[in-house]
């Protein structure tokens, strides 16, 4: 299990559901939005279990 921030929500996911989330938002957005889920996506890929969009 992995705690995800993102855009001020926090939740509790699966490390493989994150993963499967995050990438498919890496993919299909742009802009700001793209650079938000990469940025927790290679969080999730480098092993963390708290992962943030917060600088």
């Amino acid at each position: 299990m992995v705690e995800i921030t993102c855009y001020g929500r926090t939740r509790i996911m699966r490390r493989d559901k994150a993963e499967e989330e995050f990438l498919e938002g890496m993919i299909a957005c742009e802009g700001s939005e793209k650079e938000t889920y990469t940025d927790i996506y290679l969080q999730l890929m480098g092993g963390c279990m708290k992962c943030s969009d917060e600088d």
